[in-house]
């Protein structure tokens, strides 16, 4: 056995043990609750109701949270269908990951916004607008775009076009795809590039004609494109606020609930923190707008983009930082596709913490009653993992890259990094045992349904919390 994995399974090991003391020290009850297994209801909570309560309640959080990237212009509906497919087993495995992608987004996108104010001001002096005008009268009407950070005003005889936070979202998603001078493709139409926020900032110069002259899209028309169903996101958070209302109540009567109700809040919370981050992202926009002006540009001296695709970040770290030196050309934008700058980017600070909530809140299960001792331990194991492996793992690289940029001694520094070359692996090796962690939980929350306590299946007493009118 090579030393990386050997660290990774003392760490496994060592968290088995913590939780298997843990265990050994806590209370255990004089008389044990009686357990029992399947019910069929109707009269009480029966397993269906729970089960199917609880899977809905996951499906709308996974469903409705998802706002993928605007798929390529020769995307099949098959290809569009397992990815969202893909991405929604993703959302149920790591929904720390969806939630800190939709922070970065956010900030992503107002970033660009600001960007593009200062490319407006500074290269067009605020006056960046073009004139259409009538053959058959002598009539004409002006277009131009401007930033907009709040209410817009109106005119006359010209028009102003707001960019807001939906359009830069747009944007970084592949919503806009500009035609390149030179090259064909299928059909002899022209090759089209995808217009992100990296190309309209000060970073990228264009020619005499600026892609987004001749648009014509106001923020209405990229809501009319996004499928954000209003009416299912609504019926969501009814769901996700009646779940939680379920567990409160039943924990301050006394009455138990499950670990799949547990894992049901988790997943809950985390959706409510995600619908916040992307309240202004379009959702599930089904085919990207093509301009009509043939623009070229180039990157100016040492340009740089500030997002990489997460999975190449991981795979090999220094092929996606070479290429994040370069605005590239693509078509599409990949869904995995997040800001990620310096050597420790912002993502990563915000997926340990949340990893850590989203374990600490599977915690909350600790002293549950589970058919088996074995059971217990792996339930206590995976959640103490999956809470705090992503956040050794930070800490390890932050004290690293401490090491590596404050101390000038490189002799020391070299012989400290050959020692801890072995580790190397130690990112991939904490990512599969993370994963088998949550999936080891997933296993869980339909294998104790098998033997619960009795009282499980008690309705929730609500009249207790009505006023009480006499």
């Amino acid at each position: 056995m090579n030393t990386h994995s050997a660290v990774s399974w003392l760490v496994l090991l060592s968290l088995v043990l913590i939780a298997n003391a843990q265990n050994a020290t806590a209370a255990i009850p004089s008389v044990p609750e009686l357990k029992v297994g399947w019910q069929a209801g109707p009269t009480e909570r029966g397993t269906l109701t729970l089960v199917y309560s609880c899977l809905i309640t996951v499906f709308a959080c996974t469903w409705t949270v998802l706002h993928l990237n605007v798929p390529g212009l020769y995307d099949g509906p098959w290809t569009k269908a397992l990815r969202k497919a893909k991405w929604m087993a993703i959302t149920v495995l790591f929904p720390e990951f969806i939630l800190s992608k939709a922070i970065c987004d956010l900030r992503l996108a107002l970033n660009d916004l600001r960007e593009f104010d200062m490319v407006l001001k500074e290269e067009y002096n605020d006056d960046f607008k073009w004139t259409v005008s009538s053959s058959s009268r002598n009539t004409k009407h002006t277009w131009s775009w401007k930033v907009s950070y709040g209410p817009r005003p109106s005119g006359t005889y010209h028009t102003t076009q707001y960019w807001t936070p939906t359009h830069s979202y747009f944007a970084n998603m592949g919503g806009l795809l500009y035609p390149q001078q030179y090259g064909l493709v299928r059909d002899n139409s022209p090759r089209y590039h995808a217009l992100t926020g990296a190309k309209l900032s000060h970073r990228f110069c264009w020619g005499s004609d600026h892609p987004l002259q001749g648009l014509v899209l106001d923020k209405q028309d990229i809501e009319d494109k996004s499928k954000a169903d209003w009416l299912l996101k609504s019926l969501a958070v009814l769901q996700i606020t009646w779940l939680i209302l379920t567990v409160l109540v039943r924990g301050v009567t006394g009455l138990p609930v499950t670990q799949l109700e547990i894992a049901t809040l988790a997943f809950s919370i985390f959706a409510i923190a995600t619908y916040a981050a992307n309240w202004w992202k379009p959702k599930d926009v089904s085919q990207p707008t093509r301009l009509q002006a043939l623009s070229s540009g180039s990157a100016k001296p040492n340009a740089f983009d500030r997002t990489q695709e997460f999975m190449l970040r991981l795979r090999a770290p220094a092929k996606a930082a070479d290429m994040a030196q370069r605005i590239r050309d693509t078509g599409r934008v990949q869904n995995d596709v997040v800001w990620i700058e310096g050597n420790m980017p912002f993502i990563f600070s915000i997926m340990a913490v949340s990893a850590l909530v989203f374990g600490g809140l599977h915690c909350l299960a600790w002293n549950f009653e589970f058919p088996s001792r074995a059971e217990l331990i792996l339930w206590r194991t995976a959640s103490l993992t999956s809470a705090i492996l992503p956040v050794i793992s930070l800490a390890s690289s932050l004290a690293l890259n401490y090491v590596a940029t404050t101390y000038t001694d490189r002799v020391l520094i070299s012989s400290l990094m050959r020692k801890l070359k072995p580790l190397d692996p130690f990112p991939a090796d904490s990512g599969i045992v993370y994963t088998a962690s949550r999936l080891i939980i997933l296993v869980l929350l339909f294998t104790c349904l098998r033997a619960v306590p009795e009282r499980v299946y008690e309705n929730t007493p609500w009249t207790r919390f009505l006023p009480n009118i006499s």
